[in-house]
């Protein structure tokens, strides 16, 4: 049931400015959207030809072998 003196001209003015509100934000995430996917595929293509490289072999894993650590503090003298 709808109301018997509904004024749809009347309502699609007063509406206006809330349409007009949601269209512009849709709008603006749909740009937003846009530069983020175009940000990702301008610097991914950095990424894809240096993961295309061969692997580093023959890298030792212990640069400091006597299992002393050369960055530890100093100890303290009296």
């Amino acid at each position: 049931m709808s109301a018997p003196d509904t004024n749809i001209g009347k309502q699609e003015k007063q509406h206006r400015p809330s349409l007009i509100g949601l269209k512009g934000a849709i709008l603006f995430a749909a740009l937003v959207l846009l530069g983020v996917v175009a940000f990702n595929m301008i610097n991914g293509a950095d990424e894809i030809s240096v993961m295309g490289t061969a692997p580093v072999v023959g890298v030792a894993a212990d640069e400091n072998p006597s299992g002393a650590n050369s960055s530890a503090t100093p100890a303290a003298t009296n």
